[in-house]
């Protein structure tokens, strides 16, 4: 197959939500697709973004999607000073047609783009590529991870695995759910032991809400950083990328709801009172077959706040939940009691920068200054 045969075309901000009607208007829902209606609506309402800014570039052979790679419009904060950057979102092509190129297709596209590009939360084998591609590494962020359910973590990598070499998924699942069984009362006596670790909270010891108190996310953290304002978060908050529920329609071509049983973000008010003076917290939690995961995005905290009692909300939030995995901040991990600790591990994920024109060197320069967050690119969505 020649390279010619492939064709890139881009998907503007504005365009998104007529872009995937228009693939699932001709019956093409079981095949590759980029996004899906409820993503794109999402999308379209980025504060961060404008209309006619590309957010997709979709890869076609024979009129068939062969390959897609998103951006997600953010911005950079520097001395006061906002520059537009993006974050590069899924890069995808099915292992069936990269002998087309369409994947090196895709970034050249990107690249002719013009624009500052971010990406991190990749693989190590992946790490490689994109500096061979020329970005830059630098970073990383490291955070801590909590492990409720330490043979849960190897089921799940198994699982994974199991389903990358072909086997029936609903089969693999089948068969790790029933060594599952084995490892429930383990980690339910994990989660009173932390629980008990980090004080008495009971149930009930925090609320969610889909909105933020008045007066939180205004302020920029950081000389350097990536502008997580109100806004955005509001935002996040706001437009779910899936569908979740009884009636939720879930695409079997799009990877990222069909392989997710649930995935939301809820702000937590470490309390019963007032949510301003009580602090609060955005959590993400995302669920497929076999782990949930809870991870620590953004935090907007009074000084007078214990930070071991925050903690403690979260967990119990997560206990709640049933969750296998915690990502917290560091400093949290750090001044947790030592059972907690011990529980625990420190991972880290390198960030990638690539300058939209080699002469532009003023964010390549200060890349080291760049105060990093959990909730930074895309992997706040993921």
């Amino acid at each position: 197959m020649e390279i010619t045969d492939v064709v890139i075309k881009p998907v503007s901000v504005s365009e998104l939500p007529g872009f995937i009607d228009g693939i699932l208007r001709k019956g093409e829902s079981s095949a590759l697709l980029p996004t899906v209606p409820l993503r794109a609506g999402a999308q379209a309402a980025n504060p961060q973004a404008e209309p006619d800014e590309v957010a997709l570039l979709v890869a076609y052979q024979d009129d068939r999607c062969i390959g897609y790679i998103g951006l997600l419009p953010n911005q950079l904060h520097l001395d006061g000073r906002v520059a537009k950057i993006d974050w590069l979102s899924t890069w995808y092509v099915p292992p069936l047609h990269r002998h087309s190129l369409a994947g090196v297709l895709l970034m050249q596209a990107t690249f002719r783009l013009g624009r500052d590009l971010f990406v991190t939360g990749v693989s190590r084998k992946a790490r490689k590529l994109y500096e061979r591609l020329g970005f830059k590494r630098f970073g990383p962020l490291r955070y801590g991870v909590l492990v409720s359910d330490p043979l849960g973590q190897h089921l799940d990598a198994l699982w994974r695995r199991l389903c990358r070499m072909g086997f029936p998924a609903r089969l693999v699942n089948g068969a790790l759910q029933t060594v599952r069984l084995i490892t429930w009362m383990q980690k339910k006596w994990r989660w009173r032991r932390m629980l008990n670790a980090c004080g008495s909270v009971k149930p009930g010891g925090y609320t969610l809400q889909k909105e933020l108190p008045a007066g939180a996310f205004t302020a920029m953290k950081g000389i350097a950083c990536f502008v997580r304002d109100r806004s955005l978060i509001t935002w996040m908050l706001d437009k779910p990328w899936i569908e979740a529920g009884a009636g939720a329609v879930h695409y079997a071509g799009y990877a990222f709801s069909a392989r997710r049983e649930r995935f939301e973000h809820n702000a937590l008010c470490c309390g019963n009172g007032d949510a301003k003076e009580s602090g609060v917290v955005v959590i993400q939690l995302s669920r497929d077959a076999l782990t949930t995961r809870i991870r620590v995005l953004d935090t907007e905290l009074p000084d007078t706040r214990d930070p071991l009692e925050v903690l403690a909300a979260v967990l119990r939030y997560a206990a709640d939940e049933k969750a296998d995995v915690i990502e917290l901040p560091l400093p949290w991990l750090q001044r947790a009691p030592q059972l907690l600790q011990k529980y625990s591990r420190i991972d880290s994920r390198d960030y990638f920068y690539r300058p939209a024109r080699r002469d532009k060197t003023e964010i390549l320069t200060r890349l080291g200054e760049i105060d990093l967050h959990q909730a930074d690119g895309d992997t706040a969505y993921y």
